[in-house]
């Protein structure tokens, strides 16, 4: 893939919106850079200048803006989902998170056969209202599995005695 010049200054904005959420100058500050050169440097017209990866990266974490990592993900085609950061407490079973996560897989085929009636008027379409929906009842499902996962690392990394 390209990374083309409008997908350049399509970043650049993000950056740029989310660091004037943040406060701009402050934002620069932490990061080490005259406001002025960090502007330059987001700047996709400006060739002299170009922001470095390791600014890039403590912008990210400084600015904690989730939509750039959403554009990243969705430029190469993948999907950011945020996992639990907690660590399994010993007293979650895998059958207990199994029924969770089969109760969270059939929320979705529920939701999903709820928004696209197929006997209805509007056929199968899906208003913004229902994407998000779906989309909740999806984190939530990805996110059982994810702590699945965890557990099941937990046992292999230290099986029972």
């Amino acid at each position: 893939m390209d990374f083309d010049e409008q997908k350049e200054q399509e970043l650049m904005e993000l950056i740029q919106t989310a660091m004037k959420d943040k406060g701009s100058k402050s934002v620069a500050e932490e990061v080490g850079k005259a406001y002025s050169t960090l502007r330059s440097e987001l700047n996709a017209q400006n060739k002299d200048h170009k922001l470095g990866i390791s600014t890039f990266l403590k912008l990210i974490d400084l600015i904690d803006n989730k939509d750039i990592l959403q554009w990243f993900g969705k430029q190469y085609g993948y999907l950011l989902i945020p996992m639990p950061t907690t660590k399994p407490s010993p007293s979650e079973s895998i059958e207990r998170l199994m029924i969770q996560a089969g109760k969270d897989f059939g929320e979705i085929s529920k939701t999903f056969l709820e928004v696209t009636d197929i006997n209805s008027e509007e056929g199968q379409s899906i208003s913004a209202n229902e994407w998000k929906l779906l989309d909740r009842a999806l984190l939530q499902a990805i996110q059982s599995y994810y702590r699945i996962r965890q557990v099941s690392e937990t046992l292999t990394q230290h099986p029972p005695s």
